[in-house]
């Protein structure tokens, strides 16, 4: 039998529709139509808000003109912070 890990996007979608085809009791029924609805209202556009882009702006100009530390140098200041 397939698992649903290892179907392919449209093969879950064919499977579902086939099993909801089958399915006589209206009260499952409004409970899945619920739940789809529910997930296409969850996948409206993710709006950003305006002082996170500008603060990636400012990471990204921060970047260009090498105000940046790498991994090994932010872990080192931060081990000097945790001694002190």
């Amino acid at each position: 039998m397939t698992t649903f890990a290892t179907m392919t996007p449209a093969e879950t979608k064919k499977k579902l529709i086939a099993l909801i085809k089958t399915v006589k009791n209206p009260e499952l029924l409004e409970d899945l139509y619920r739940m789809l609805n529910l997930e296409m209202e969850n996948m409206e556009e993710l709006k950003t808000p305006a002082n996170i882009k500008d603060s990636v702006t400012k990471g990204l100009w921060d970047i260009r003109n090498g105000r940046y530390m790498s991994n090994r140098q932010t872990d080192a200041e931060i081990d000097k912070w945790l001694k002190k």
